[in-house]
């Protein structure tokens, strides 16, 4: 099993204390009702939203630690980068409508009413859709923040195709190890 996998496992550990330093980062996010409130949201079908901001946080607040870089914002931004309030999959007139391009503006306003925030963890959460929105990240964090989104995203969306998919790759001749 692979580093970034064993450590993407190890983010659905976080609150039985497996690694303090970073849960020391963010404990003061995730004792919010705001944050806690993620919980209830669908994010990558079997995924709920606040274990995808858990997992984003703990891939880059590793990565940044390792290569010397704001470690700390990193996994703060993080958090925060998905902390809009409705299920984007909901049909409704207005407010769902351009979702990937939008909620990162969303993020960073829920974020601020939350919080003080730094000009990196404005950027990680603004720019965690890049290369979807145009703009590309300013800071390294961002960078890897956006890098951890996408992977843990296909993680998640992996798992929640499961059993369903695997029998589709067969019939279409594919081996699964």
């Amino acid at each position: 099993m692979g580093k970034i996998f064993k450590a993407y496992k190890n983010s659905y550990l976080i609150n039985s204390g497996i690694d303090k330093d970073f849960y020391n980062c963010v404990e003061d996010l995730l004792s919010t009702k705001q944050v806690l409130s993620l919980a209830q949201y669908s994010q990558h079908l079997d995924i709920n939203r606040l274990q995808h901001v858990l997992s984003v946080s703990y891939l880059s607040y590793l990565a940044c630690r390792k290569l010397g870089l704001d470690h700390n914002a990193a996994a703060r931004g993080a958090v925060l980068h998905d902390l809009f309030y409705y299920d984007w999959r909901e049909k409704d007139d207005n407010s769902h409508r351009l979702h990937g391009y939008r909620h990162p503006g969303f993020a960073l306003k829920n974020a601020k009413e939350l919080t003080t925030l730094s000009k990196k963890e404005e950027n990680i959460i603004l720019r965690h859709m890049w290369p979807l929105t145009p703009t590309p990240p300013r800071f390294r964090e961002s960078f890897i923040v956006s890098m951890s989104d996408k992977y843990c995203a296909t993680i998640e969306l992996i798992y929640s195709f499961g059993v369903r998919y695997k029998i589709k790759f067969l019939e279409f001749g594919f081996e699964i190890g």
